[in-house]
């Protein structure tokens, strides 16, 4: 599955975590997270691999015909859905 770093800076922030605290759980470096969300070309699909085993562990499921994400709780659904007019380029939809 291709996942996109919009994706996974949606995930990260419906994990409420910050860069350095996904990238130390995830197992990665923080430059390696800053080259994901940004699609940059020469991420390792060993590192892609990683991070998107990560998410889909912490209940994090890849909308694809969307292009967005949405995490899985016991009940409720928390959605993040890609924004160009918000800073971070995702916004939180419960």
């Amino acid at each position: 599955m291709g996942m996109t770093g919009i994706q996974v800076k949606m995930a990260r922030m419906l994990l409420n975590m910050n860069g350095r605290d996904f990238a130390s759980k995830a197992g990665i470096g923080v430059d390696i997270l800053v080259a994901i969300e940004n699609d940059r070309l020469g991420v390792s699909s060993k590192n892609l691999m990683v991070v998107q085993n990560f998410l889909e562990r912490a209940g994090i499921e890849f909308i694809v015909e969307k292009n967005t994400v949405a995490l899985h709780g016991d009940k409720s659904l928390a959605a993040a859905v890609a924004d160009p007019d918000m800073p971070t380029g995702a916004r939180l939809v419960y």
